[in-house]
């Protein structure tokens, strides 16, 4: 499969056309994020973009409709961790773990021709496919239970997810430390979608 390097995208895409394409996303350097460990639990934690890959390749797995501006942009999706080792430990970890992923992804663009960049989400889980053996952070919330912040760590070998487990206050005192992997929402727009598009 032909990867198709940001710079040269189209203004648009069809749906059918776009579903599967991988994508050279350029790292820029240079960018920073703090951690510190009042968000974390644990310690203050610097990572930079300087010590990323000059690119990488990443999967288009699905579309969005961004809400700024209403229109349907695709949706790509980093194979690899980027930060392998990102510490989250205790209630401090828990409450405020989904908003230090985001944050951290932040240090992976912005590029020309991205909306914006995150960490994958649990919504994310169902159209991503991994390579090999992995783990990583999984940032959620789920207004059902009684807590507004939880977050899973995902375990993955040959592309199926064998384990997942929740992260909840009641092992406050625990110290867990995953990859932190990308999404990336592209500028470009999908013309036409049918009713059967892969939300994400």
């Amino acid at each position: 499969m032909s990867v198709i390097p940001l710079a040269e995208m189209k203004s648009a895409y069809y749906y059918e056309d776009i579903i599967g394409k991988e994508f050279s996303i350029p790292i820029k350097k240079g960018r920073t994020y703090t951690s510190p460990k009042e968000m974390n639990g644990y310690r203050d934690q610097t990572f930079s973009s300087d010590t990323m890959p000059k690119e990488i390749v990443a999967k288009c797995v699905g579309v969005t409709k961004y809400s700024p501006d209403g229109i349907v942009h695709p949706v790509v999706v980093g194979q690899e961790n980027l930060i392998e080792e990102f510490r989250m430990q205790g209630f401090i970890g828990y409450q405020n773990g989904p908003d230090e992923l985001n944050l951290l992804c932040k240090i992976f663009g912005a590029n020309d021709g991205m909306k914006e960049i995150r960490s994958i989400n649990q919504s994310d889980l169902k159209n991503i496919s991994v390579s090999g053996k992995s783990e990583f952070w999984v940032a959620s919330r789920n207004a059902n239970l009684n807590f507004d912040y939880m977050y899973f760590f995902v375990h993955c070998f040959n592309g199926h997810f064998f384990d997942a487990d929740m992260y909840i206050s009641n092992r406050r005192d625990n110290v867990h430390c995953y990859g932190v992997r990308p999404v990336f929402v592209l500028d470009t727009e999908i013309k036409f979608p049918e009713p059967e598009i892969i939300w994400v």
